[in-house]
Order: C-alpha cells, then sequence, then structure tokens
C-alpha cells in the first residue's frame, strides 16, 4: 500500500495486458528463449518465463502482488477427464 499505479508505470512500463474481468489488476509477462543446439533444427528452450500479476486498489495504490516464474509454473495439474 505504498507504490502507486505512476510508480508502477515508471517502473515496468504500461502493463503487457489487464484483467478482462476487473481492470485493476495489471499483469506484466517476461519469456526469453534460446536456441537450445545446432542438432536440434530451431528448437528453442524458455530460460526465463516470469510472469508479474499486480492488484491495484480503487485508491490506485498497489494492494496485491503474486510472481510466477519458471520453476513454479510447472507445479499445476489439471485433472484428467475420462468419459
Amino acid at each position: 500500500n505504498k507504490s502507486n499505479s505512476n510508480d508502477i508505470i515508471s517502473l515496468f512500463g504500461p502493463p503487457s495486458t489487464t484483467s478482462t474481468f476487473d481492470n485493476n489488476i495489471w499483469i506484466y509477462i517476461e519469456r526469453k528463449k534460446t536456441n537450445s543446439s545446432i542438432f536440434k533444427l530451431g528448437n528453442q528452450k524458455t530460460i526465463k518465463n516470469n510472469v508479474v500479476i499486480l492488484e491495484i486498489n480503487s485508491k490506485g495504490l498497489l494492494a496485491k502482488k503474486e510472481i510466477y516464474d519458471l520453476n513454479n509454473m510447472n507445479n499445476y495439474k489439471f485433472s484428467k477427464n475420462i468419459l
């Protein structure tokens, strides 16, 4: 509750996207890929995949932040739909 939306824009720039349900959620995405090797013919390996989700309250102050990186994005498990 100390940083306001102007501080955030000066640090990160405009958000990559905003939430379609709530305009006070700003999402910043950073992704960096590199060629894995010559032998794999153009396959790329993701070396950075960072997502920052910021929630701005009605007064324009930062209320909540969540940071996801390459390691904790892979921890999601999806249920199998069996027909």
